[in-house]
């Protein structure tokens, strides 16, 4: 069977082929028997069965664990969460719990005193995923379930190019709200069941997927209202949460902002840059997607999944890209890729954007705090702060009026 494992030491998921446990063979030989007496054949020896490990590895040993860390720092607030994870009946080890708390850090839910920061508290229902509305609880919940679009290997460029007629804004998150708004509008549109599962058929879409992320949407504005991120009983489709939608710079942000530091650097070596001459002068060659490299901008050479929607992207508007999931099969793929926007592309170093970047947290900080504080959400506030970022985030960092 294979198994997803997280590698601590080197910040990458594998999935990994492994023999099934014991408890597993009892739980499936049981099944044959389930209705009526059945057999059950097991495709291996009695002495490879005494070599496989009893019980499954526990989860906490093969997940990361900034989600858990986060959440222990949110209900016991002065313990020391790597303490308290040691106590564990199988306690993870140090380099996982470091580099969990490591993120934590970047993330800004946390300070360097290792207290819980006010965005910290608001991040708490789902570490990356916890800054939203209508567009972006989709993207959370399309990141919590299971693909959005079957992974068919006889049928994959069918389905790529199915996928690819939903293409949205150079991303395959964005890509599958507007899937999953379509399948919607359908439904709500008085076209029925019927008509929404032809759709999904011929899109490849699967309608459990489709199911499940609305009932994750649910879950996820139910929880948002609980901790006063929305007014109570406000609805995810309800113009004054949505005014921003349709602003595909703010929800690459969001996104980017979430999944942070999960960022790579599209490169196009310089013996690929050819030009041609015309009668006007050179003009640059056309390059194609494969001559592109793409690098983690801490851990080195990645390659895009083959079922992204930017894998044959040979026009790169910006050189970065935000993903939510990087793993090991025959080399380092990342998953749900959103090209993010021109301003993380200005020529600065990693090191001078950090400090950016920091300083704008503390003063969001400031501002949720006070929020907080009164008892009221950051939509209630006219803030100069938040009103000079979004401005910032819609013009590229590049133009627009901020005097207002």
């Amino acid at each position: 069977m294979k198994e997803n494992r997280f590698d601590p030491h080197i910040g990458i998921s594998r999935l990994a082929e492994i023999w099934v446990t014991r408890a597993a063979a009892r739980q499936r030989r049981g099944r044959a028997g389930r209705t009526q007496p059945g057999v059950c054949f097991k495709l291996y020896t009695r002495k490879q069965e005494l070599n496989m490990a009893d019980f499954p590895v526990p989860e906490i040993l093969r997940v990361p664990l900034e989600s858990i860390s986060l959440t222990v720092k949110v209900m016991r607030e002065e313990d020391d969460v790597k303490l308290f994870l040691r106590r564990a009946i199988d306690p993870p080890e140090v380099v996982a719990m470091e580099r969990a708390w490591s993120t934590l850090e970047e993330l800004g839910a946390v300070d360097d005193s290792g207290r819980l920061t006010p965005l910290g508290r608001h991040m708490a229902i789902d570490l990356r995923l916890a800054k939203c509305l209508d567009p972006i609880l989709t993207v959370a919940a399309v990141l919590s379930c299971k693909p959005l679009f079957f992974s068919l290997a006889e049928k994959r460029d069918e389905v790529t190019q199915a996928r690819g007629g939903f293409l949205t804004a150079g991303s395959d998150l964005l890509t599958d709200v507007t899937a999953y708004d379509q399948c919607v509008d359908l439904w709500s549109g008085g076209k029925g069941e019927a008509k929404m599962r032809a759709f999904c058929e011929k899109n490849f879409i699967s309608p459990a997927s489709v199911r499940e992320i609305t009932t994750l949407r649910g879950d996820f504005l139910l929880s948002l209202s609980d901790i006063g991120f929305i007014p109570l009983g406000s609805k995810s489709s309800g113009p004054a949460l949505n005014k921003n939608s349709g602003n595909y710079n703010l929800l690459k942000a969001v996104i980017l902002g979430g999944l942070w530091p999960h960022v790579a650097h599209v490169n196009l070596p310089r013996d690929r840059i050819k030009f041609d001459k015309v009668s006007a002068g050179t003009i640059q060659r056309e390059n194609t997607a494969k001559e592109y490299k793409i690098y983690d901008l801490r851990e080195g050479r990645v390659f895009l999944h083959p079922g992204s929607v930017l894998f044959s992207e040979a026009t790169w508007a910006s050189p970065f890209l935000v993903y939510f999931h990087k793993y090991m099969t025959s080399k380092v793929f990342l998953r749900d890729a959103t090209q993010v926007w021109q301003t993380f592309s200005i020529d600065v170093s990693v090191d001078q954007f950090e400090i950016e970047r920091r300083f704008a947290r503390r003063l969001l900080d400031a501002q949720l705090e006070h929020c907080v504080e009164k008892g009221i959400t950051l939509a209630s506030e006219n803030s100069p702060v938040v009103e000079a970022m979004l401005a910032l985030i819609t013009h590229d960092g590049l133009s627009g009026d901020l005097s207002s």
